[in-house]
């Protein structure tokens, strides 16, 4: 099991990326670098956005295996506000490079745990689940439901379809459905919303 739960949240890391990349060819180039509001993020912020909680994810593996705190992200609509105040004036560019560290430093915490670390609560955990559960949320829950709504503003719900249909295939594994469960119910519950 050990090499294949590598294997799957590669490539879980993977359709993640594929998806930002695809959302950056398909949303019009002025969303690109759209200007955007606290409570009314850009596209920019959304990546920026994103990007932040990659780090926090990464930094709270490290705290965790250094028996240091926690980024407490039970505040987190105060941590997405400091984040945006100090992220919205980064370029496309800017953000686009910082998602692509956060992804890199996502994976190498990631594959310096054991594959019990990363399945089983009682020898690792950030909040009380197994780490490949909270894997999931920060690389396809959470994202999935930004690209959905950034498809719609862009009036680009055929892409968010395929985007669902392709994140769908790219989590799929038989011997890891239950840790992809959540993602999966969330991917019916974004198509319901997106049908005519």
């Amino acid at each position: 099991m050990e090499d294949n739960v590598y294997q799957w949240l590669d490539n879980v890391l993977r359709t993640s990326e594929h998806e930002f990349s695809v959302l950056e060819s398909q949303i019009p180039s002025r969303m690109h670098d759209a200007m955007g509001a606290v409570d009314d993020w850009s596209a920019k912020d959304v990546v920026a956005h994103l990007t932040y909680w990659l780090e926090v994810f990464s930094y709270n593996i490290d705290a965790r295996t250094h028996s240091e705190t926690l980024v407490d992200t039970e505040n987190y609509k105060v941590l997405n506000r400091e984040a945006w105040k100090l992220r919205n004036i980064l370029t496309w560019d800017k953000v686009r490079l910082d998602l692509d560290r956060a992804f890199k430093s996502v994976q190498s915490r990631v594959h310096g745990l054991t594959a019990t670390q990363l399945t089983d609560a009682s020898c690792f955990s950030l909040q009380g689940q197994p780490l490949v559960a909270d894997y999931m949320y920060e690389l396809i829950e959470h994202p999935m439901h930004h690209w959905v709504i950034l498809y719609r503003r862009a009036s680009r719900e055929d892409m968010a379809l395929g985007m669902l249909e392709r994140v769908q295939e790219g989590i799929s594994q038989k011997r890891f459905m239950k840790w992809s469960m959540p993602a999966r119910k969330k991917i019916r519950k974004h198509r319901q919303s997106l049908a005519p």
